[in-house]
């Protein structure tokens, strides 16, 4: 009977022993998975610093499109759909 209670105390302490493992493995695969985030956040960041006030920089720019004039509505690449559905909902 005391070998019995001896080896489950130490099949109890192992179980234990590699729990704390796992949640020290997980946490260190977590704060991993943290850093790479955080790593791709400050190249998001970087990028719109970037291209975001050159965005800004050429819708003033003035060029061939704003000269051109709006498309005519008959003339639109949407018109042809925009009328088959309107004429469906009358229907």
């Amino acid at each position: 009977m005391g070998r019995a209670v001896e080896r489950n105390e130490r099949t109890r302490k192992e179980i234990a022993n590699l729990r704390e493992q796992l949640f020290s493995g997980s946490s260190v695969r977590e704060s991993r998975r943290a850093v790479e985030q955080g790593d791709n956040i400050k190249i998001l960041t970087l990028v719109s610093m970037i291209f975001l006030p050159l965005t800004f920089v050429t819708v003033r720019i003035p060029g061939p499109a704003c000269c051109a004039g709006p498309l005519p509505l008959t003339r639109h690449p949407l018109t042809p759909a925009a009328r088959s559905l309107s004429s469906a909902s009358r229907s």
